[in-house]
């Protein structure tokens, strides 16, 4: 159904409601004059119980055409978003809804008029009962005319037939009385019926709303939970290999860039000037070596030899005798090197050292007295256990090792 339909049957249903009220106020301001309506007539046959009937059958009418009309206009086609078919339908929507509060607030009006004109029917009622007694307690008139009243016929004029069809029809107008309150509270309670029915079904249709509300915050929470923990890890895999990534490229760039010239320009040079100084030292430590160890086998292997061949010393009765030096025997022994000659460079030191140790040779040797048999006793020579020799084979060896390991 098109939008200009339903906007029409809404301008009607909203002419409807406007006409309800006025009907409401009519019935909530409705005066019933003394006398107007008889004792024994019940409130069925009264004008505001017709009035009252009819805005009840046009409420109820109302609202089911209301309830028809919204759903109508929800499952109409509105068009996409913004445009003029949406927006149309949108306010057409907020009238209904809005008309719909009006007649919602029409109906709790006319629960409050239907008390009103009760309250003034039995008003009037009362002041009928009131002006009745009133004439009926009043002296006669002097005029001599009477007081117009209703004609009431005396007691001794009615017959047992009038009596009983008079006490007949107390009885009926009393019923009817009975039977139109009994009517009226039933319409009441027809509607409390059904407005507590449709609220049960709006309860009910809410607490739907709330359950499946519940659900989608349950599974919403799940969701959520799930899409944290994934992101944590797609966090930590893309953080490693960022880092790869990165140090992949910095060991290109210096493997590329770097290496090279480093190599050749700083690696090589600092290489070649520690084997030039290192080969420097090892010549001059090969020299000073070679030169003390010939010095010391000079010195070490001047010894005097008796003419037997056996080297013997002068007893004196199985005793040693007491040697007395000649010649230069009294000479004083070589002085320790003093501590300014620590500053000296090694090859003076060690040369200094082979000529102290070839002087002393040769006083021993000169010192040293024949034995009895002529022969010299037999100098026994013990290599030093701390003096190191150079061995060129192992430390090329050594060299070409480092050089090796220096490459890779």
């Amino acid at each position: 159904m098109s939008l200009e339909s339903l906007q029409k049957r809404l301008t009607t249903l909203q002419e409807t409601t406007s006409h309800i009220q006025t009907l409401i106020a009519r019935l909530a301001s409705f005066k019933f004059p003394p006398g107007a309506i008889p004792l024994n007539q019940g409130s069925l046959d009264t004008v505001a119980t017709e009035l009252s009937n009819e805005i009840h059958d046009t409420l109820k009418e109302q609202n089911n055409d209301f309830e028809l009309l919204e759903q109508e206009i929800k499952d109409s086609p509105g068009g996409r978003k913004g445009s003029d078919a949406e927006t149309n339908k949108l306010r057409l929507l907020e009238r209904a809804t809005r008309t719909q509060q009006e007649l919602k607030h029409a109906q709790s009006a006319f629960r409050k008029a239907q008390l009103a004109a009760k309250r003034n029917l039995d008003l009037s009622r009362r002041a009928e009962r009131e002006l009745l007694l009133q004439s009926l307690a009043a002296p006669p008139s002097p005029s001599g005319q009477p007081v117009p009243r209703r004609r009431t016929p005396a007691p001794a004029e009615q017959t047992q037939d009038e009596k009983l069809v008079g006490s007949a029809g107390d009885v009926t107008a009393a019923l009817r009385q009975v039977h139109a309150e009994m009517t009226n509270e039933l319409s009441r309670s027809q509607f409390a019926h059904d407005t507590l029915k449709e609220s049960g079904a709006a309860l009910e249709q809410l607490g739907e709303s709330y359950t499946s509300l519940d659900s989608v915050l349950a599974s919403t929470k799940g969701l959520l939970g799930t899409l944290l923990k994934s992101q944590k890890s797609d966090t930590w895999y893309l953080e490693t290999a960022f880092y790869v990534l990165l140090a992949t490229i910095g060991w290109l760039v210096f493997r590329r860039f770097i290496y090279g010239p480093a190599w050749w320009l700083v690696y090589l040079p600092l290489k070649m000037f520690w084997n030039a100084w290192m080969g420097v030292f090892t010549v001059l430590g090969l020299r000073s070596a070679s030169s003390a160890v010939s010095v010391s086998s000079q010195s070490v292997g001047t010894t005097i030899m008796p003419a037997s061949g056996t080297a013997a010393q002068a007893t004196m009765s199985g005793t040693g005798a007491p040697v007395v030096r000649g010649g230069r025997g009294n000479a004083k022994p070589p002085k320790p090197p003093q501590e300014d000659e620590e500053d000296k460079p090694l090859s003076e030191a060690v040369g200094e050292m082979a000529e102290d140790t070839r002087a002393q040779g040769q006083e021993q040797a000169q010192a040293q007295p024949e034995g009895s048999g002529g022969q010299p006793q037999e100098e026994q020579v013990q290599p030093n256990p701390k003096k190191r020799m150079w061995d060129s084979e192992v430390e090329a060896q050594k060299e070409a090792e480092q050089k090796r390991k220096d490459e890779l």
